[in-house]
């Protein structure tokens, strides 16, 4: 995490909802942020590996061994800033899914609503990807979609494509997690198999998948 957190409330909050068989087990940070502060207040183990403490080397080292303290099943970069070495992907890629601000493969790194805006897209929206080097590439998992309007600026933009964010993250996270979409030749596909422990979670029910981009 390095920032607010948004993304991370609305998973933790999707899954105590809808009583998912998904436990948040630790939030990292690269600084101290508004995220930690929402997480102790949701119950969450924290922690703040701080980048400007360490060479790059060092920090993803750190990072990695406070992820092996948590041993999670998925690592979900919400909101997480900080560039990693592809290495690091490389590692950690089968378990590590990010969301993004835009409709990849179109305006990966920073400032997408106002690229999006200045190269007079007409939809714009986000999408939740696996992670790998480059920057904001590897399998996408889903997107959500929004139409520009005429009267929309960089920030409101951003605020409508949050709330698509919202609504994505954790829908993909269950989706993953439950065994409802698999990678399969380095593409994520629907599959009618759930895992074990998903069958009285009434997935298909809880959430509805059907405009969140999904392969078949």
């Amino acid at each position: 995490m390095s920032g607010r957190g948004s993304n991370m409330l609305s998973i933790i909050k999707t899954c105590r909802a809808f009583e998912w068989p998904i436990e948040v087990l630790g939030v990292i940070a690269d600084k101290k942020c508004e995220a930690t502060v929402n997480a102790e207040k949701m119950g969450v183990r924290n922690k703040v590996v701080n980048k400007e403490d360490y060479k790059p080397v060092e920090f993803q080292y750190r990072l990695s061994e406070s992820i092996k303290e948590v041993n999670p099943d998925l690592i979900v970069l919400a909101g997480f800033m900080a560039i990693l070495k592809e290495q690091f992907f490389h590692d950690l890629f089968h378990i590590m899914v990010n969301i993004h601000p835009s409709l990849l493969p179109k305006f990966p790194g920073l400032n997408t609503h106002k690229r999006a805006l200045e190269s007079k897209e007409t939809v714009h929206g986000a999408s939740v990807h696996s992670v790998r080097g480059p920057i904001d590439s590897g399998p996408i998992i889903c997107q959500g979609k929004l139409n520009i309007r005429s009267n929309d600026n960089p920030e409101s933009l951003g605020i409508r494509v949050l709330k698509i964010e919202h609504m994505i993250f954790p829908m993909a996270v269950g989706a993953v997690l439950s065994g409802k979409v698999r990678l399969v030749d380095d593409k994520w596909t629907i599959s009618n198999h759930l895992n074990d422990s998903w069958y009285k979670a009434d997935f298909k029910e809880s959430y509805d998948f059907s405009d969140c981009g999904f392969s078949s």
